[in-house]
């Protein structure tokens, strides 16, 4: 007779995801949209606030951060 050991096989498969695109209107990068964001960017236009507090303040998209995206940011608030 031929005895035969059970073999247990173990597969790990690893999903790896390039950056993802910011949310519109996620002015600080925190990954919600809310009033910290109406502030912070109220802030760097104020001049109180350096840039790197608003890595997402263009907020239209348009390669400015400035009033406009001020305006943009509170229809998105608005909308919610």
């Amino acid at each position: 007779t031929t005895t035969t050991e059970p073999t247990t096989t173990t597969t790990t498969t690893t999903t790896t995801t390039g950056p993802q695109e910011p949310i519109q209107g996620d002015v600080d990068n925190n990954g919600t949209v809310n009033a910290k964001d109406l502030m912070k960017l109220k802030q760097y236009l104020l001049l109180a606030a350096s840039k790197d507090t608003v890595p997402n303040g263009d907020v239209n998209k348009d390669g400015n951060i400035n009033a406009f995206d001020l305006v943009h940011l509170v229809k998105i608030l608005l909308e919610m």
